[in-house]
């Protein structure tokens, strides 16, 4: 009885201790979106990607021309990676390519001139181009 109390607490204590990405972000929806016209498609393999990541979930794609993708997520995600060119930085918490206007409407950090190899330290070779990033909280 007392051993199976203990493994009940730790299973307890194990369970709050786990961090989900969604726990973060209470912005949660499901959203249908298009992929590209390209080969791979570049927003398909960003969705699948994220999916593994467990950042998405319930993914569907529809066979169509570009294909129809529907998942669910956190908005600012969903907001990033469903238009041109959005390209979604778990890592940082960041959405390349997406618009102030909606960066401070989803309450991120806009900077309209980033550099493109601003998370490479190590990089022979920078372009200087100017990268449009909106940066997030992570925990928001």
């Amino acid at each position: 009885m007392i051993a199976r109390l203990l493994s009940l607490l730790l299973v307890a204590a194990i369970t709050g201790c786990a961090t989900d990405y969604r726990a973060n972000d209470q912005s949660i929806e499901t959203r249908t979106y298009a992929g590209v016209d390209a080969v791979p498609d570049p927003v398909l393999q960003q969705t699948l990607e994220l999916e593994k990541l467990g950042i998405l979930s319930n993914i569907t794609v529809m066979e169509s021309h570009p294909v129809q993708i529907k998942a669910t997520g956190p908005t600012r995600v969903l907001e990033c990676i469903s238009k041109p060119g959005g390209n979604w930085l778990p890592e940082y918490n960041e959405c390349e390519y997406m618009n102030k206007s909606t960066c401070e409407q989803l309450g991120g950090t806009f900077n309209e001139c980033e550099s493109a190899c601003r998370h490479n330290a190590d990089a022979m070779v920078c372009f200087q181009v100017c990268v449009p990033v909106c940066s997030f909280n992570p925990e928001k």
